[in-house]
């Protein structure tokens, strides 16, 4: 059943895009016949570039984490890179949609009292595992890719490098920072479903030793084949950086980001499956629903050089996310007609206050060279939530939902909450070249985490709580180079889940230690072609020893065990000059083998885990001026979270099916000065379900969308 859609053309955002829109298309007419220096063209003597070409390819030879100071191809984990080049030729908008390009990560919609970003990494969450700059990214939202230069996804335990959480792997996303040089681009993109989006990155060189970024965005669309959800947004990126290429740099940037949403909790389990219903249906209200987020982050960086082979590096952020949520639920039970809406509404302000002081310093002893880094690091995060609930809300029906139905009910503000967590750490990391082909790779972190919680009930009922954990997290690797162009690994490493990991504590989890995980994982790796091309290959077991479970006690115990054993392979990069690839695909075994709750609950699969995934996407450069190029996603068959998801018509654990979905896109380069672009994005108009949200819904994928992008470069 087709519905007509209320425009966004009047709302905030959207005057932005158009402002940046019409900048960005008056500019074009003077743009200059010759383009100034390339960010690329300016390789500062303190700064570790990668080649010159680089911007030109899908694979990257080193980490822009400061911390992973060795080539990619010597460092002894898997990391996978999403370059700009490829957010840019897939013209992928979001950090999710880029994290597409990695095999081994599932994504997943809002829990009821998390939205935005939620993904899996090899089997294990890893929602509050985003970094930005190698600072902690907390916030509940969904993450926009104009201001980003890379995401790296560090796969396997990564406590040891970034603290609490990182079982399956962290995200890392670079930031774009002010340079010595001038650039002016702008994007403008149109496509179906009112999609509407516009970009402006500008650089200019203050004097000789500083400079001024400046990075904007607007955006809005709704959603292929889903009726009411919608999302609008708009960014600011301003970075402004002092002592390029001399001994004492100081970097100072921003990033605000705010979104108004109307969200997507999808079609409804029923019978172990999504009801077989029409995949535009919506089951909320279109005229309350919401998620509306503010994101503000500022960060300060001063470094200075010692020597030409020790720098220090203090770097401290505040960051403030505010979200306003109200999204419906639907929930199906025995009754094979009936939806009964369930609303979750919170408002809540999370804040981020932290600061990382190292040294990275060269050094041999005994004619053993080092590399190390070591340092100390002081965050406190807040949650300040304050949850509703509502009763007397009205059901709908399964085939037509009345989302216009008015939006009756009987509210009341149920809880208040304030959790703080501070943490003190301390960090090393070292890599020992033992010759020039076996490298030791040996990195260790203690932190000291002190939470406090404080919550009061509707009824008056108030719950104080605290906890205090203290744990030491490391991760070692050896290195053998066959060849200059090649390496094999092996690596073994810890992290840990506190039980106030994601900012809250409850009666049954206060007393309960952290969940410990190792992981460990051999693999090799080969750069080809002038390290044009990459490949990697890992095998890898990762366990979560005293997995967390609510076995019906006062507290929850520490009784489970889960397993994931797996294999990963990619390669990424030009394999010609004209042909730009990147493919992957991730085979996980991932199951509980132990549970204190119920036996039935042994050789379950984790939730959210897909057994195989794989990622294809080429370009090809039919002429100097025209490029051609598509791919896809395949994920295989998905269960929800095992151990609280029976449904109540079949008794089996509720499951979508697997899909896959194709891609496309062709540019054209005008002048020098202006680049067309098309992409085709699910070719086929597959109706498929993308993301699992909880146990009681499923998301459809959006459906066919066609994107024009006009890029000009002054």
């Amino acid at each position: 059943m087709s519905k007509t859609t209320t425009s966004l053309s009047n709302n905030p955002i959207n005057l932005l895009s158009r402002f940046i829109a019409s900048t960005a298309i008056v500019s074009t007419a003077f743009a200059p016949s010759t383009l100034e220096a390339k960010e690329s063209d300016l390789v500062l003597p303190t700064v570790s570039v990668i080649e010159s070409d680089s911007e030109d390819r899908y694979n990257s030879t080193e980490s822009s984490y400061f911390k992973l100071n060795q080539k990619l191809l010597n460092t002894p984990r898997t990391v996978s890179t999403v370059t700009r080049k490829l957010m840019d030729d897939q013209a992928a908008t979001t950090v999710a949609d880029a994290l597409r390009n990695v095999p081994g990560i599932s994504l997943a919609a809002g829990e009821a009292s998390n939205q935005g970003d939620n993904i899996s990494i090899r089997g294990f969450s890893a929602r509050n595992d985003y970094f930005v700059d190698g600072m902690r990214d907390f916030g509940s939202y969904y993450r926009d890719s104009f201001n980003l230069e890379n995401i790296e996804v560090i796969q396997g335990p990564s406590s040891a490098l970034f603290g609490r959480g990182s079982t399956g792997g962290a995200i890392q996303q670079t930031t774009k920072q002010a340079f010595l040089g001038s650039k002016k681009e702008g994007t403008v993109m149109l496509g179906t479903n009112e999609t509407t989006r516009a970009t402006a990155d500008v650089n200019a060189k203050l004097s000789e030793t500083s400079a001024i970024r400046i990075n904007a965005m607007g955006h809005q669309n709704n959603v292929a084949e889903r009726d009411e959800t919608k999302y609008s947004r708009a960014g600011f990126a301003p970075s402004l950086a002092f002592g390029l290429g001399t001994d004492t740099r100081f970097n100072l940037s921003h990033v605000y980001q705010t979104e108004d949403n109307v969200p997507d909790y999808g079609i409804p389990f029923y019978a172990g499956k999504p009801a077989a219903t029409s995949r535009s249906n919506y089951y909320g209200f279109n005229n309350s629903d919401h998620l509306k987020t503010d994101v503000n982050i500022t960060t300060a960086k001063f470094e200075h050089d010692l020597s030409k082979d020790s720098t220090i590096r203090s770097q401290a952020r505040y960051a403030r996310y505010s979200r306003d949520v109200q999204v419906t639920e639907p929930q199906m039970s025995s009754s094979a007609s009936t939806v009964s809406r369930s609303i979750k509404a919170r408002t809540s302000v999370e804040t981020y206050l932290g600061n990382q002081t190292d040294i990275t310093n060269k050094f041999s002893t005994f004619g053993i060279k080092h590399e190390s880094v070591a340092g100390v690091a002081l965050e406190s995060e807040t949650s300040t939530p304050t949850a509703t609930t509502y009763s007397g809300v009205s059901s709908t029906t399964l085939t037509y939902p009345n989302d216009d139905a008015t939006f009756s009910y009987s509210s009341k503000s149920s809880s208040y909450t304030k959790t703080k967590l501070d943490t003190v750490a301390a960090y090393i990391a070292d890599t020992i070249k033992i010759s020039p082909k076996w490298e030791i790779s040996l990195s260790g972190r203690y932190d000291k985490l002190q939470t406090s919680y404080d919550s009061l009930a509707s009824t008056g009922t108030r719950t104080v709580l605290s906890r205090n954990d203290n744990l030491f997290s490391y991760n070692g690797g050896v290195t053998y180079k066959p060849a200059e162009n090649g390496s094999i690994y092996v690596s073994y490493g810890t992290s840990f889940n506190p039980s106030a990991e994601s900012l809250s504590l409850s009666t049954s989890t206060a007393n309960v230690k952290p969940e410990k995980n190792t992981v460990t994982e051999i693999g090799t790796k080969w750069d080809f072609f002038k390290k044009r091309l990459s490949s990697t290959f890992a095998v890898f077991k990762a366990e979560k020893e005293n997995a967390r479970e609510n076995t019906g006690l006062v507290s929850n115990t520490l009784s489970g065990t889960q397993q994931v054993y797996g294999f990963q392979s990619q390669i990424s990069g030009k394999i010609t000059d004209k042909l730009n690839v990147i493919l992957g695909y991730t085979y996980l075994d991932a199951k509980i083998t132990k549970s204190a709750i119920s036996s039935d609950y042994v050789n379950r699969r984790l939730g959210n885990t897909p057994q195989h995934s794989a990622n294809l996407f080429a370009t090809y450069k039919v002429t100097n001026d025209w490029e051609i190029g598509g791919g896809g996603n395949y994920v295989s068959e998905r269960f929800v979270t095992p151990t609280s998801a029976a449904d109540s018509v079949t008794g089996t654990v509720r499951n979508v099916d697997g899909y896959v979905v194709f891609n496309a896109m062709t540019k054209y380069t005008v002048n020098k000065n202006v680049d067309l672009q098309i992409n085709i994005n699910n070719l086929m108009n597959k109706y498929y379900f993308d993301q699992i949200r909880g146990t009681q819904s499923a998301v459809p994928g959006e459906g066919r969308v066609v994107l024009l992008t006009t890029k000009v470069k002054f």
